[in-house]
């Protein structure tokens, strides 16, 4: 094993400012729902392409839509009809 004759700058490992928790946070929140909104809407057009001759998407829709919000929500609340 060779020793490492330039160790790592040990001085720039600080903590971020106060405030980066929470924009952090915020971000992942934001990108999470962009997420399930982009897979709310591939499904419900899936859906809407599937029942070509029934002209009904709605009830599907919905249905998509409390999946959806039901894995968002923390499991205290649910979603009904």
């Amino acid at each position: 094993m060779t020793w490492d004759k330039n160790p790592p700058d040990v001085e720039s490992w600080q903590p971020h400012a106060p405030g980066a928790q929470t924009e952090t946070l915020r971000n992942a929140l934001m990108i999470t729902c962009q997420f399930v909104q982009a897979r709310i809407v591939a499904r419900v057009d899936a859906e809407i392409k599937f029942n070509l001759q029934n002209f009904d998407s709605g009830w599907g829709g919905e249905e998509i839509v409390r999946e959806e919000l039901a894995g968002l929500l923390p499991n205290r609340y649910s979603v009904s009809v």
